[in-house]
């Protein structure tokens, strides 16, 4: 008999819980395949493996049943994707490329700034997740200018615009056979509606995690209720309390799944939050007006630290980390801190943690441009393009611990350079590679020496325009002749390597989605470099982390499937947490 339930309590209450059991009934019988868990990120369903492992019935699993919305459109379409999926990254630059060839007169001036550009693709992904691909909006345009709707010549002026740039951005990665994501779940949702087999040998559908959907994702998982027979879907709502702005964003969704026919189970939790009164006193006056009510029940479960500024607040965690874990109150793996922003705290989180002895695992995407490899590498390709005439570039690169002496494989030596240096402001201005040339000729550094012939004779090669592949090739090269990771083999250095490793694979990648992007077209390496230090400098790169006792930093959103008996709660200032939500530029709410 075919089973179709909502489960639905308040946070901590046992939903998660709930629908790992029905999991774990085709993980002892080896059937996860018959199973579709859906999760709303990938870092949360990698931290439900990780639950899965150490909490479940088995040491281990076939992962072929947790899917992402993204993993799962793979899956229905057998991996036959409509074309390459490029990242956001390619998909500004070919927006970039389409703007300054034809760019409508409404984004004559503004099409220049990132911003604007950024603000175009969020556009497009906004209609996608609706369906709504270049006819179709610029049909609900008409449709919308026939009403009487764009009255205002500068408001048709902006809607036909945005219809123009879209179609044609679309018809450039069709023309690449290029897509994105939001193509292969719609790709994925279109098979679903064209092929009544997809799926149907499924006997089990999980949805955890979620608080709201897409219009595509919505239209999916009604397909996928329609078509496996047994379905469980947790939602964090607390039907007595709906009208609460706690269940907000999940209210919508409620009403909408409550059409389907579903069963409702209602998990009071009659465990939670029973080691803390307080926190059930802060959820049931979190928006009360009255002061005196909502602080009334507070006691030592809830510690509320003052900080004069952000240091001061990182500082006070490490302290109180350092504490708790020096006495035994606590492990590492214990204490989580959640943050609205990540990104904004990690570097002042990793110095200020590791003061204190503290290994933490930040869930962040850290700036590419900021790796000093990856600036390594580019302030050398610099070299070339200005010339050899900034003496900056030349002595930040002989100085980094990154380049490689040609003698020995390691790296230049600091005295030898250090000499190499005061020789060359006695000189003075350096007017380019024959200075360079004159000044290293005899001088008593052989490794400064054999590195900036080096340089020279892989300039030879950017002499003329070359298809990007070529610029690729000569990267690699410049990669392995030049640049080594400094302390590679010494065991107290290998998250610095890892982390630089990662950096480095990240920069590749970059140079191989600007190859595909600019395809067989010959161009200067300035050009070249014009376009690979903007795709850096837009581009972000995230660590693999397994260790297990640790204290995990994470996103408010990426937390709701982690139980963790020590939690700081950071940046809780006006407008960030929560944060202020900002108006979308062209679809105004």
């Amino acid at each position: 008999m075919a089973e179709r339930f909502l489960i639905l309590g308040r946070a901590g209450s046992g939903k998660t819980t709930f629908v790992l059991e029905k999991f774990y009934r085709y993980i002892k019988a080896s059937a996860t395949e018959k199973v579709i868990f859906l999760l709303p990120t990938h870092s949360q369903a990698e931290h439900l493996k990780d639950v899965i492992i150490r909490n479940g019935p088995v040491s281990g699993f076939v992962d072929n049943g947790i899917f992402t919305f993204s993993q799962l459109a793979r899956e229905v379409l057998e991996h036959r994707l409509p074309g390459k999926v490029v990242s956001e990254l390619e998909k500004e630059s070919l927006l970039k490329s389409l703007l300054e060839e034809n760019s409508p007169e409404f984004f004559k001036e503004s099409w220049k700034y990132q911003g604007l550009r950024h603000a175009l693709l969020r556009f497009f992904k906004e209609l996608k997740e609706d369906s709504l691909y270049p006819s179709d909006f610029r049909a609900r345009v008409d449709l919308f200018a026939g009403k009487g709707g764009l009255n205002a010549p500068a408001v048709k002026e902006k809607y036909q615009a945005l219809a123009d740039v879209y179609s044609g951005f679309q018809q450039a990665l069709e023309c690449e056979r290029f897509c994105d994501e939001d193509d292969v779940l719609n790709a994925a949702l279109r098979r679903l509606e064209g092929d009544g087999a997809v799926l149907r040998g499924k006997e089990m559908l999980l949805v955890d995690g979620f608080h709201s959907f897409t219009p595509v994702e919505f239209r999916v998982l009604k397909l996928l209720i329609q078509r496996i027979p047994n379905t469980y879907i947790s939602l964090a709502l607390d039907p007595k309390s709906s009208d609460s702005p706690i269940f907000q964003s999940c209210r919508e969704v409620y009403e909408q799944l409550s059409m389907l026919g579903f069963k409702e189970v209602l998990l009071t939790g009659s465990g939670r939050f029973s080691s803390s009164k307080t926190l059930t006193h802060v959820e049931k006056h979190l928006f009360t007006k009255d002061s005196h009510a909502a602080s009334a029940g507070i006691n030592d479960d809830l510690e509320i630290m003052e900080a004069a500024n952000l240091e001061d607040e990182v500082e006070q965690m490490a302290r109180s980390i350092y504490r708790m874990t020096s006495e035994g109150l606590a492990r590492f793996s214990d204490i989580g801190v959640i943050l609205r922003d990540v990104t904004s705290h990690y570097e002042l989180i990793e110095a200020t943690f590791a003061k204190y002895g503290i290994p933490v695992r930040l869930y962040v995407k850290r700036p590419l441009i900021e790796s000093p490899l990856v600036q390594t590498v580019i302030t050398v390709a610099q070299i070339f393009t200005t010339h050899w005439k900034e003496d900056e570039h030349i002595r930040k690169v002989l100085k980094s611990p990154y380049t490689k002496s040609p003698c020995d494989g390691l790296g230049l030596p600091k005295q030898e350079i250090d000499q190499l240096e005061r020789e060359a402001l006695e000189r003075g201005f350096m007017t380019g590679s024959e200075s360079w040339m004159k000044l290293i000729q005899g001088g008593p550094w052989p490794g400064a020496k054999g590195f900036l012939e080096k340089l020279m004779e892989l300039e030879k090669d950017l002499s003329k325009p070359k298809p990007a592949s070529a610029f690729r090739r000569w990267f690699y090269l410049l990669i392995d002749e030049c640049i080594i990771l400094p302390g590679a083999t010494d065991a107290s250095n290998k998250d610095l390597v890892k982390k630089e490793a990662q950096a480095l694979r990240t920069f590749l990648s970059v140079i191989d989605s600007l190859v595909r992007i600019m395809g067989d077209k010959s161009v200067t390496f300035s050009h070249f470099m014009e376009e690979l230090c903007y795709a850096a400098s837009s581009s972000s790169y995230a660590l693999k982390d397994r260790r297990h006792d640790v204290v995990n930093v994470i996103d408010a959103l990426e937390a709701r499937q982690w139980e963790l008996p020590v939690v700081f709660v950071g940046g809780l200032l006006e407008r960030q947490f929560p944060r202020q939500v900002s108006e979308n530029l062209f679809l105004k709410d």
